[in-house]
């Protein structure tokens, strides 16, 4: 397994995290009528539901190795999107939440237990994961811009690259643990274990201000497509910049925790310039958080490890801090 072997994994990690959707997602559900506070309602109940499918999934990634559980993941998340194309109501959407939930995070956990086994370090080969994720959301957004008045067919276009993602999976070299790793109680160290809680948190807390952005898109843009497009391209590219400029991890939360406060008191003053530029320098620093919170708890740990299942620890309480959050900010 050589450098073709991880390009290859980076290259199904861009194809299963390609979520053009999103950027239409808001925009073509209050279309059909839905209002803002279900579709927050509803990501809060996905988030959850991601959360079970994570636990699931990174259990049988390190019981039987990558390759089955994201070939079945990428066929899910297409049938997801294909219910989303043609979503009618609550309902529909609850549904849609459901199918992606279940699916969507197995590439998370997935890819790093397939990279480890490379041989590489944690922290390159890790820092060059998250590049390969945030590089797929600037392309989402891109595409999302483009063909944003073609909502139906941004889903069903995703769901085709799903598939494809999927496909080339198939066709990629299983690593599968060895017996003795299968046969054993999947070891859990108390130190590594607050290590990923307290960093999933914070990478969970991150996460919130692009979400409110996202909510508040429709609005600040009102009927224009160009704003529209504008305010989608710069919330993917912000991330990326904060994924490349990788600062050190205490300053990273000291400069996020300020940008929230300035923020908040922002919003209480009503100062429309302190609130555009909080969520800008909080939506960089969340793609520093991102790097450096699955690098700093996994660096030491071995290719036989239960490297998904720490992934899920991780990725876990993020989405629970993330769900609380939305559901706080619906009330």
């Amino acid at each position: 397994m050589g450098e073709g072997f991880v390009k290859r994994i980076f290259g199904i990690k861009f194809l299963l995290c390609i979520n053009a959707y999103l950027i239409i997602f808001f925009k073509l559900l209050l279309s059909k009528g839905l209002s803002r506070n279900e579709i927050l309602s509803g990501i809060a109940f996905g988030t959850s539901v991601m959360i079970l499918g994570d636990g699931v999934s990174s259990l049988a990634v390190d019981r039987w190795g990558p390759k089955r559980p994201i070939i079945l993941a990428g066929v899910v998340q297409a049938i997801s999107l294909g219910v989303l194309a043609y979503a009618k109501n609550y309902s529909d959407l609850i549904l849609f939440e459901l199918l992606m939930g279940v699916s969507f995070p197995v590439i998370y956990g997935a890819d790093s237990k397939w990279l480890r086994f490379h041989g590489q370090g944690a922290s390159g080969i890790e820092r060059a994961n998250q590049m390969a994720f945030w590089s797929a959301q600037f392309a989402s957004a891109v595409v999302g811009v483009l063909a944003q008045n073609f909502g139906v067919w941004v889903c069903l276009g995703n769901g085709f690259l799903f598939l494809m993602g999927s496909l080339f999976a198939s066709v990629t070299p299983d690593v599968v643990p060895s017996r003795t790793v299968r046969e054993k109680f999947l070891p859990i160290e108390l130190h590594r274990v607050l290590s990923l809680l307290r960093f999933g948190a914070l990478m969970g807390a991150s996460s919130l201000p692009y979400w409110y952005a996202q909510s508040q898109i429709p609005i600040w843009s009102g009927s224009s497509i160009s704003t529209f497009s504008v305010f989608q391209v710069v919330l993917a590219v912000l991330p990326l910049i904060g994924c490349i400029w990788n600062p050190k991890p205490k300053h990273a939360v000291v400069i996020f925790s300020f940008a929230v406060v300035v923020f908040l008191v922002s919003s209480w003053a009503n100062y429309p310039v302190g609130i555009f530029v909080s969520l800008v320098v909080a939506i960089i620093t969340r793609g520093a958080i991102s790097v450096f919170s699955r690098t700093t708890p996994l660096a030491s740990a071995r290719a036989d490890a239960p490297i998904a299942t720490w992934n899920f620890l991780l990725n876990g309480t993020a989405k629970m801090v993330q769900s609380v959050f939305i559901y706080l900010l619906i009330r």
